[in-house]
Formats: structure tokens, C-alpha cells, sequence
């Protein structure tokens, strides 16, 4: 017997001890108490635990990101898989099941994954690329105009970031969240967010932590591949590390620089989510 729950703060080693047994000990992930303690004040975690309430056994979390639920995180226990705990689980993060619309996930390759949200009107499609390499080597990008990179707040990042996204309407509320979204990424520093310009023209926004490129909208195919090359000569440290989808046109660029893929997601989503090829995105946050 189980019982489901919304979490809490107390949840937290909970949440650890499960993501830990099942390898996730990156940052991003359930092992990493700031971030769940994020998805606790930016969206929806719950729990699933023995009917005694002594112990959790599985967690999950949704979370809006720009009118769509995304599901960030589903892990259970090793010693309590294939019991249907974690159906039942997405089955409370996601009340109304398969017709509910706009919802997406990244995937792992875990042979329980893809299935479960295919039945949940899940569609599989791009991998998303787990990569890391040496900024040095990289070129400056090529095309008609020299791209400028400007760094800027959270705020002011995540607003040209929604302007972008959707061809110049901004809502405020969705700003504010995004704004959110983009402090979390460059971990409260002050100047983690980046604009990308052509001439006078924003073409990227993103946000941006030393050595990662957490995420960079670019609505543009052409400037797609430039944008994420003047974004990492930014960035400090000379090993670096995003997520791209596998058709953005900058991944055998990277290739070609020795760049490695160190793992990969699948992307899925209802047929009403567009996931564009052209931006870097964040696993856990979108």
C-alpha cells in the first residue's frame, strides 16, 4: 500500500537518498537540496511513501515553463520498481492523463521511462546531448556580423529571453517566472544572464554560470550555431559543459572541436508542445 502526498521541506534527505541510490549526483538533480528546495517554491513535488508514513519511496515534480507543465523529475526506490509506484505517482503530477495537453519531459534511457509516458500521450522525439569539452579550441563564429555578448541580470535577461520566444509578447507573470528560472540558473550571481546581438538586434538571450551554458533561447536557424559559440567564449573556466538538441545545427561544430557527448535524454512531449531544435536547454528546468 501507498500513499501519495505533496512534499515538503522535510522531504529533502528523502528526496537525496532516493536520487543517490539511482545515480543522480549531479547538480540538478534530486540529490542536490537546493534544487528540490527550488521546485518546492516553483512548482509541484510530491511523494509517494509507505502506507505508515515511514518511509518515501518515490518523488516527482512538474513545474510551469512558458504555459507548458513540465515534468522535471520521477525516481523510485531500486527496491520498489516495476510495482506501478511511479505510474501512480505521475498519474497525481498529471491528474487529467493522456488528453491533458502541453506537457513534456527529458527522458532517460531507462527501459521503464519511455513507455510509462507514452502511455501518458507522450511522443518521443530528439535526443537531448549531454556534452562537454575545451572552450579554447573553439573558433570565433563566422557570419555577416561580429555577435556581441552582453551580460545582465536575471530580469532583464529573461524578458529579451520572452520576447524572442514569442515574437516581441511578453506577460508579465511569465517573465517573472522566467526571471526565477534564470536565477537559479546562474546560481544568484549577479551578471549570469547573456544577450546575444547582432548590430543593434537581440538574437539569444541565455543564462550562464562559469562553466556551463544553462540555457540559450535563439528563435533563428541562422543564428542558432554562431549564438552558442559566442556565448561559450564567454564563459571562464576552458572545460565547459550545455545540453543541445541532437539536430542543432552547432553540434558538429562542437564535434569538430573535440567536443564530447557524455550522455543523452530523449525529449518528449504532447503534439501541441513545440520543443525547438535551435535553442540549449536546461534538463531539469526546461
Amino acid at each position: 500500500m501507498v500513499v501519495f502526498r505533496v512534499a515538503n521541506v522535510d522531504d529533502v534527505p528523502a528526496i537525496r537518498r532516493i536520487s543517490l541510490a539511482l545515480g543522480q549526483a549531479e547538480e540538478d538533480s534530486g540529490s542536490d537540496a537546493g534544487y528540490v528546495r527550488f521546485l518546492l517554491s516553483s512548482g509541484t513535488v510530491m511523494v509517494a511513501e509507505t502506507v505508515s508514513g515511514s518511509s518515501v519511496i518515490a518523488w516527482g515534480a512538474v513545474k510551469q515553463s512558458r504555459g507548458r507543465s513540465m515534468l522535471t523529475d520521477l525516481f523510485v526506490d531500486p527496491d520498489h520498481q516495476a510495482r506501478g509506484v511511479g505510474a501512480g505517482l505521475l498519474r497525481r503530477l498529471w491528474p487529467s492523463g493522456p488528453r491533458e495537453p502541453a506537457r513534456f519531459t527529458f527522458s532517460s534511457r531507462h527501459p521503464a521511462a519511455l513507455p510509462l509516458y507514452a502511455r501518458a500521450g507522450l511522443v518521443p522525439g530528439w535526443p537531448l546531448l549531454y556534452m562537454s569539452g575545451d572552450r579554447t579550441r573553439l573558433a570565433a563564429p563566422d557570419g555577416p556580423a561580429h555577435l556581441e555578448v552582453r551580460r545582465v541580470d536575471a530580469a532583464t535577461a529573461a524578458s529579451a529571453d520572452m520576447q524572442l520566444a514569442s515574437a516581441g509578447y511578453a506577460d508579465v507573470a511569465d517573465v517573472s517566472r522566467l526571471a526565477a528560472d534564470y536565477r537559479w540558473w546562474g546560481r544568484g550571481q549577479p551578471h549570469s544572464g547573456l544577450i546575444v546581438i547582432d548590430g543593434a538586434r537581440p538574437v539569444a538571450a541565455g543564462a550562464a554560470t562559469r562553466n556551463t551554458l544553462a540555457h540559450l533561447t535563439c528563435a533563428e536557424g541562422q543564428n542558432a550555431a554562431p549564438a552558442v559559440i559566442a556565448a561559450l567564449l564567454t564563459l571562464d573556466a576552458p572545460e565547459v559543459t550545455l545540453c543541445l538538441p541532437g539536430p542543432h545545427p552547432v553540434v558538429r561544430d562542437l564535434l569538430e572541436a573535440g567536443f564530447r557527448i557524455d550522455d543523452f535524454d530523449i525529449s518528449m512531449r504532447t503534439p501541441d508542445v513545440d520543443l525547438r531544435p535551435t535553442w540549449v536547454y536546461s534538463p531539469g528546468i526546461g
